[in-house]
């Protein structure tokens, strides 16, 4: 454990981040936003529609089967 501490410690160190620039220019989060829009769009619909069919699946395959589907009637 203490060596793979040590191995991520490591690389964190040797990664570079004291070179990260802190005077970098504001984050403009309306160009965020179009691009979500535009270019990331069509991902998004398709992981949308994969995660509603897993959910879907799932709830499929964990329906009790031996419960009868019964009515009230009063």
């Amino acid at each position: 454990m203490i060596v793979l501490m040590l191995g991520i410690g490591t690389i964190i160190i040797g990664s570079g981040l004291k070179t990260v620039d802190t005077n970098s220019s504001a984050v403009d989060y309306k160009k965020i936003g179009e691009d979500f829009l535009t270019y990331y769009s069509p991902a998004l619909i398709v992981m949308a529609l994969i995660l509603a069919s897993s959910v879907i699946g799932a709830m499929t395959l964990a329906r009790r089967e031996d419960v009868i589907d019964e009515q009230r009637t009063d």
